[in-house]
């Protein structure tokens, strides 16, 4: 996939497509595009988030084991974001996160976000209020 293939995708996605274009080609030139199983495992309980994840195809899912096996909490589909946010505490997530079906991300890593914040003032914006989106779900 080219990179202009990689932008034209980023301003049809739900979550990102009010964001200028300039902000998404710094996205798509700064993550990695990755494709993942059903049953792959994105994320790690207790292991560090690694980055951003803009979902382009597929969904994801969090589980977490409270004693009576893994529950999921949460599922991300094509037109959401996952992982790290920006100005989030998120550290390690509360269980694993997996692909229930072919997923394809593009992953912006966890130490690209502070230069995103600097660079992609919309998207960090439309970013926040997704955080507080995702907040209010968990708290419920």
């Amino acid at each position: 996939m080219t990179t202009q293939d990689l932008v034209d995708r980023l301003a049809e996605h739900r979550t990102l497509n009010a964001a200028p274009r300039t902000e998404l080609e710094w996205l798509a030139a700064h993550g990695s595009l990755r494709r993942l199983n059903p049953g792959e495992v994105l994320s790690v309980k207790g292991h560090q988030v690694e980055g951003l994840y803009i979902v382009l195809s597929g969904r994801l899912a969090l589980f977490v084991d409270r004693g009576d096996g893994p529950n999921k909490i949460i599922e991300w589909h094509a037109g959401d974001v996952a992982g790290m946010l920006p100005y989030s505490r998120l550290t390690a997530p509360p269980g694993d996160s997996s692909a229930l079906e072919p997923l394809e991300i593009l992953a912006i890593p966890r130490d690209q976000l502070r230069a995103m914040t600097r660079e992609c003032f919309e998207v960090t914006a439309i970013l926040v209020h997704t955080m507080i989106d995702r907040t209010r779900v968990f708290t419920s």
